[in-house]
């Protein structure tokens, strides 16, 4: 019933919240869709005086993230707009954690592990949550945040666009993407993701430095303006140079690398994020192939009559163990296919005509 009245299957990640709101949703749309109106059948309860709590009384389940964000983090949370005072320690924990985490505009995959982790033990809801994320994302772009988006450069506003929907701030994300549609920019493009996580450091004063950021930015890795422990290596046509960002790179025992070895850095991890994007396309591609075989599996031999010499597309009117089968075309599985090597060539869906019955 949940499907006939939203149209999807239901995903909750948290089973008991999940299966409240489910029925929320079922109960909403009958009564707006009910071909008679609905009524009780009783007397309804006396009202019962809401207690009072401090803490939110649920501890969420850990949800396994498959990307540097946190808005899966929040969905299972109570969305409850009445505040919870919850474990204060707690809280100053996490927002100490979020604010170092977003503190370079970029989210890690494994700053968001550690912020789901102390996230269950705040024990407040999920809309104080995101206030806390909100005023997060106001710390790491002081100015930005309160300026005028269209006079930002473009790789500004993609980088607080991307923050902002890592940490589940669908309001600020919707207002960023309709500046750059109102501006007419692409999209951030899939490679804008690759990098993420990764942290770097740029020294200034030379045009192969200056190409090296440029590129580094494109796929998404973050300038660090100050070098800090979460910093991978630092580029500079000067290692021998004693002014503070060198020496905290020998400090903290970062490589200083010149620009030629920073490249070579560089497009390995780029090589290695494209690899992983491949291995997701294929996995996805892989569960598609499946879903399409088992249902070619499931269609009766033959066909009626007038089925053309090249036609792909499968039709009966026949009845089989009582149930009528639906028309399948065979070029669903040619087009997932295509363009995919010799892998799936024994996948192709070959041209055939079938005989009359």
């Amino acid at each position: 019933m949940y499907k006939t009245a939203t149209g999807g299957w239901a995903d909750h990640r948290h089973a008991a919240l999940g299966d409240a709101r489910c029925i929320r949703e079922v109960l909403l749309w009958l009564l707006n869709y009910s071909p008679s109106p609905l009524y009780l059948t009783e007397p309804p309860p006396n009202p019962v005086k809401p207690i009072a709590v401090d803490t939110c009384p649920i501890s969420c389940r850990p949800v396994p993230l498959t990307r540097a964000s946190v808005a899966e983090l929040l969905t299972p949370f109570p969305q409850s707009p009445i505040p919870r005072r919850g474990d204060r320690a707690a809280i100053a924990r996490y927002s100490r954690l979020l604010d170092e985490s977003v503190q370079d505009g970029r989210l890690s995959f494994d700053e968001a592990a550690a912020l789901l982790k102390q996230a269950r033990l705040t024990r407040v809801t999920g809309t104080q949550l995101r206030e806390l994320h909100r005023n997060a994302w106001n710390a790491a772009f002081p100015e930005e945040a309160s300026a005028d988006w269209t006079t930002l450069t473009l790789s500004r506003r993609r980088e607080m666009f991307l923050l902002a929907e890592g940490l589940d701030l669908t309001v600020v994300a919707e207002k960023m993407g309709a500046v750059i549609r109102s501006l007419a920019e692409p999209g951030p493009p899939p490679e804008a993701r690759y990098l993420r996580g990764l942290r770097i450091g740029i020294a200034t004063g030379d045009a192969a430095l200056l190409v090296l950021r440029e590129r580094a930015e494109s796929y998404g890795a973050k300038i660090a303006v100050n070098i800090t422990k979460t910093v991978e290596w630092l580029a500079t046509v000067t290692p021998d140079a004693a002014d503070s960002r060198h020496n905290s790179a020998r400090k903290l025992g970062i490589p200083i690398l010149t620009p030629r070895d920073a490249r070579e850095r560089l497009d390995e991890s780029i090589r290695r994020a494209e690899f992983k994007a491949f291995e997701r396309r294929a996995r996805r591609m892989n569960g598609r192939l499946g879903a399409v075989k088992a249902r070619l599996r499931l269609m009766p031999i033959g066909a009626p009559h007038g089925a053309g010499r090249n036609s792909t597309t499968i039709r009966s009117s026949s009845t089989v163990t009582g149930k009528r089968v639906d028309r399948l075309n065979v070029s669903v599985l040619s087009r997932l296919t295509s363009g995919m090597g010799d892998r799936f060539a024994g996948l192709q869906a070959p041209a055939r005509t079938f005989p009359n019955r």
